[in-house]
């Protein structure tokens, strides 16, 4: 676990050691499989193995009983789980971005810290979060008064691990701006579509939410109502952060796969790597991994930071270590030659998980980065 681990060794070999470990044991075998046919009880029996580790709870202070460790050590983590999978990596970036304003609320919410870290015979609870792409949009999820009653209405497009959390984090228009909202995803007046069949990320579903007079009740609100708009800021950054961090994890073990069939392959006599143009490939590939590890990484190393400085780092930090993922990828697959589109390589499917890491939270062509 990795609650057992001294706060003071980071997120050193041990961190990543034992999630090496929960990658190599309980993910990769199955990643190929949750890729082509979707199964949310497979899905769900990863996050209970993680829960024996402590992963949902990372961030959770440890007064709650949680591991209290920062966001870098949970995007480190992330790091190791995207090398089998994205999709599965993702799913613990959801979880761990939307558990971000609870921990910043610290004792005013210590019943819903206590529950997010489980407990010895209790399975935590999953969050999904939902970040508003287009304010303007009429069809946004909105607070509104309603006989008295303050009620949610609207709709949240594709939100991903809708169908399989508990609660939902949303950001909902207010009157006087952005009001953090805890929504119970079984509560009346919340629906759940149909999951989509995206290009890439299928491990996980993406589900439209609807709400439709759906009470919320003041424990619902996450601090004082139309006063959001810095959590929301400082949220989507971090979660920016971990999409980078994931974007890096998967692409290494793009790399990785390419630098192996170069040293196996035999061809215009001699192996692979003892081509110059292989060895530039290659060599390109793992500068790219080096500065996307050491962009996330400085991103996140100062949480604390101003809100608008830490977007602006995050930001920079997604774009590039995706775009970059999905350069190394595509060498990855160039170097393979037609082997690099079989399904069996799982570079294909390497491929389809960076395209989307470049879509959500925003895609990078719409980003602000300074």
């Amino acid at each position: 676990m990795i609650s057992d681990i001294p706060m003071d060794r980071g997120v050193g070999g041990i961190i990543h050691k034992v999630c090496r470990d929960f990658r190599r044991n309980e993910i990769e075998p199955v990643a190929l499989e949750l890729d082509g046919h979707y199964d949310p009880e497979g899905v769900k029996s990863i996050w209970r193995k993680g829960f024996d580790l402590d992963l949902p709870s990372t961030l959770v202070p440890e007064e709650f009983g949680g591991v209290g460790h920062d966001v870098l050590t949970a995007a480190q983590v992330l790091d190791e789980l995207a090398g089998a999978c994205a999709g599965v990596a993702v799913l613990f970036a959801c979880h761990l971005a939307a558990s971000l304003p609870m921990v910043g609320l610290g004792q005013a919410k210590a019943d819903l810290l206590a529950a997010l870290a489980g407990g010895e015979e209790k399975e935590p609870l999953m969050l999904a979060v939902a970040f508003p792409e287009a304010f303007e949009s009429p069809e946004r999820p909105r607070l509104a008064n309603m006989g008295g009653q303050l009620v949610l209405e609207g709709s949240a497009p594709l939100v991903s691990c809708a169908s399989l959390a508990d609660r939902m984090l949303i950001f909902a228009g207010d009157t006087d701006g952005v009001s953090p909202v805890v929504v119970d995803l079984l509560d009346p007046g919340v629906s759940i579509g149909a999951p989509e069949e995206l290009l890439g990320l299928h491990t996980l579903p993406f589900c439209d939410v609807a709400f439709e007079g759906c009470s919320i009740e003041e424990d619902d609100l996450l601090g004082e109502r139309g006063a959001g708009a810095p959590t929301l800021q400082r949220t989507l950054a971090v979660f920016h952060g971990f999409l980078a961090a994931i974007a890096v994890g998967t692409a290494r073990t793009a790399h990785a796969a390419a630098y192996r069939y170069a040293q196996e392959r035999f061809q215009f006599g001699k192996m692979l790597i003892e081509h110059h143009e292989m060895r530039r490939m290659l060599s390109n590939m793992a500068t790219k991994l080096d500065m996307g590890t050491a962009g996330y990484q400085h991103a996140l190393a100062d949480e604390k930071a101003d809100a608008a400085a830490l977007a602006s780092s995050c930001a920079s930090a997604k774009v590039f270590c995706t775009d970059a993922a999905m350069e190394i990828v595509l060498d990855a697959i160039q170097i393979h030659g037609g082997y690099g589109y079989m399904k069996e390589t799982g570079l294909e499917k390497i491929m389809r998980d960076v395209k989307m890491l470049q879509l959500l939270g925003g895609s990078n062509r719409l980003l602000e980065v300074r």
